[in-house]
């Protein structure tokens, strides 16, 4: 396990290293891509160790502070292995399409937020997730306050009250977990696989899942606790975006199915029609408010997040199908609205508003920007060959397993929430050019190249989804007979 130590502490030593030299220029550049590379590497690395060894699951345990039951417990598998090569590849994409425009603060926030969203992925033991996704958190507020626009440090700050409130729930319902196996055991634990074998005798209430769910449900977000959305969306920096879309709120849901479908299958039994219900209506909701959006960001923060109510659909859907779909649609996602934010990045810095009816017919003026532009957005809606149609198709596909009002339902409200898309994507790219449109620049070759790395692996994961669909069958198998053992026990 010292490959994945390796892969998790890699970004936040460089980081750290490069706060210590104040460094700056090329000695600035350089460490950060070394860590970007190394980073690439070593999830390669243990993508094929993975591969060779041919186990579903790896899991490494060493003492830490025994005396309260906390351990450096990290493990991977094919999921969590999925989710690190899309951290690794949309990072070191965003590093070099903003490189120019970053600084020593925003090139340590994004190494952090690396270093800490790769902790996360691979910690079991509760504890050492809890403070590995306050690694992840932290630099987020940092870049808005020093680096967004307008009122910034407001918006910081309402991000940061959101952040604290569900970490404070997380936090509560861990150390209860912790008690409550001391007090069945006689000794701490916050091993999340040691407290799942012993869920049903710990006699977990409902509560307990709730302050874990609202700590999740902020990060995803999820209608009710998306507060902080909007703003943020509007005013953070284009690295706080892609760390927002295609990693915290991708983090939200792995954790989600990491801990609370293990931890407590007899509530999330319980309350799984309500959860459907709340995803459906998230999806209408978000739908509907992006149509009345009048800036871009805008559009694509309540678009994003209408998705990811859709990925809510699918997890509690409780079916093969609909995990399948799930996770196969964090990954789509993260994609897609990682291409989206890059490309909206680039058109903010040749003209002076996002403004939806400022732009028409850009396609004729700037063909590489159109061309990608049109096909994330597609690629967000789920176009046939895409990867997010597979995964759209996997959840109403679970939807109708759980129920025949279920598959309806996600199959009418994912099609009502695409609708505008279409409609914005058409007058933007062959409307009548508009004088804003032709203030554009085209985008350079170099960045067409890496949002067309992006945009492969969409086509790829569309047209060939069974390699990825087959690794993580395991871990779907297992986390829902670990599920229904506890629901029914």
């Amino acid at each position: 396990m010292t490959l994945l130590s390796l892969l998790i502490f890699t970004p936040i030593g460089i980081a750290t290293l490069m706060v210590l030299l104040r460094a700056q220029g090329q000695l600035l550049r350089t460490l950060t891509l070394v860590s970007m590379l190394t980073v690439g590497a070593l999830t390669l690395w243990m993508i094929m160790e993975y591969v060779t060894l041919g186990q579903t699951t790896l899991l490494y345990k060493a003492p830490w502070i025994t005396r309260y039951g906390i351990y450096y417990h990290i493990g991977y598998d094919a999921f969590s292995l999925s989710i690190m090569a899309l951290i690794a590849l949309i990072t070191t994409v965003t590093y070099f399409l903003l490189l120019n425009r970053s600084n020593r603060g925003m090139l340590v926030g994004l190494l952090l937020a690396q270093g800490g969203a790769t902790g996360a992925l691979f910690s079991f033991d509760l504890i050492l997730f809890y403070l590995f996704w306050e690694v992840m958190l932290l630099p987020i507020f940092f870049m808005i306050a020093l680096y967004g626009t307008g009122h910034r440090v407001r918006v910081a700050m309402v991000l940061l009250l959101y952040t604290i409130f569900g970490s404070i729930a997380m936090l509560f319902g861990i150390l209860l977990l912790g008690v409550a196996h001391y007090e069945l055991m006689g000794y701490y634990s916050f091993d999340a696989l040691e407290i799942a074998e012993l869920v049903t005798s710990l006699g977990v209430p409902w509560w307990y899942y709730a302050l874990f769910l609202v700590a999740f449900f902020v990060k995803i977000p999820v209608l009710g606790l998306h507060g902080w959305l909007l703003r943020s969306y509007l005013h953070a920096p284009a690295v706080v975006l892609v760390i927002l879309s295609a990693l915290m709120a991708k983090l939200g849901v792995y954790a989600l199915f990491r801990f609370v479908m293990m931890l407590f299958g007899e509530w999330v039994e319980a309350s799984s029609a309500y959860m459907l219900m709340l995803g459906l209506v998230g999806m209408l909701y978000f739908g509907i408010v992006a149509i009345t959006r009048q800036r871009i960001r805008a559009l694509f923060a309540y678009a994003s997040a209408s998705h990811m109510s859709l990925i809510v659909v699918g997890l509690f859907t409780l079916t093969l199908y609909g995990h399948a779909g799930a996770l196969y649609l964090i990954i789509s996602h993260a994609l897609a609205t990682a291409g989206l934010f890059l490309i909206l990045e680039h058109m903010a810095q040749s003209t002076s508003t996002d403004r939806i009816d400022a732009f028409g017919g850009i396609i004729h003026h700037t063909p590489r920007l159109g061309i990608l532009l049109g096909f994330f957005t597609l690629a967000l809606i789920g176009i046939p060959s895409s990867s997010t149609f597979v995964a759209e198709l996997l959840i109403i596909m679970g939807a109708f397993s759980y129920s025949t009002w279920a598959g309806v339902a996600t199959a009418t409200t994912l099609i009502l929430s695409m609708l505008f898309l279409l409609g914005w994507i058409g007058r933007t790219l062959y409307g009548t050019t508009t004088p804003e449109a032709l203030k554009l620049v085209d985008l350079p070759l170099s960045h067409t190249v890496l949002l067309s790395i992006l945009a492969l692996f969409i086509v790829l994961l569309g047209l060939y989804p069974h390699p990825i669909l087959n690794a993580l069958e395991p871990t779907l198998i297992e986390s829902l007979h670990t599920f229904v053992e506890v629901a029914h026990e």
